[in-house]
């Protein structure tokens, strides 16, 4: 993960820096081999009546997601950064979550599944590129249970069956 520093009104101290850099690796340590590069925008706003106030903004490149973007603006540079670097965090696990959630709800043809059943896949391809996302990988065999209609399909199909039987006796 790269750092990059952009600054407005504002200097660049080897304390402020280090603090950056310590802060993100803190908060992006669990992330760490999606994120290639973080962009660190700080800037001194003149807010109403002549109060003056920090703004930081974080714009992270995360490789399946794309860029992140986070602002907060705060009276405290350091406080500033730490409240960036939270929200950051949040916004990237929240990207990962919903990238998780897709994968899940699309089968491997990318058509989506009906929502609200029991699904379980039953082509090793989607099984493979789930354990990779979960880390979970089901044992033994995998059938499809699903829903409702698969048993009430299953009932007609051996009454029919047993119809028939009768019906040739």
């Amino acid at each position: 993960m790269k750092l990059y520093f952009s600054m407005q009104k504002v200097e660049l101290t080897d304390t402020l820096r280090a603090y950056a850099w310590r802060r993100l690796q803190f908060v992006l340590s669990r992330f760490r081999p999606r994120i290639t590069r973080v962009k660190i925008h700080l800037k001194d706003l003149e807010g109403p009546n002549g109060v003056y106030e920090k703004q930081c903004r974080l714009v992270a490149d995360v490789v399946p997601i794309g860029e992140v973007n986070v602002e907060v603006t705060d009276s405290d540079l350091y406080e500033t950064i730490d409240h960036a670097a939270d929200r950051l965090a949040k916004a990237v696990g929240r990207g990962l979550d919903r990238l998780r959630e897709i994968n899940y709800s699309t089968g491997s043809d990318g058509l989506e599944m009906q929502p609200g059943g029991n699904e379980m896949l039953n082509i090793k391809g989607d099984i493979k590129k789930h354990s990779f996302i979960t880390g979970y990988r089901p044992r033994g065999r995998i059938k499809i249970m699903n829903s409702k209609n698969n048993r009430n399909a299953m009932r007609v199909r051996v009454k029919e069956k047993k119809e028939k039987t009768n019906e040739s006796n």
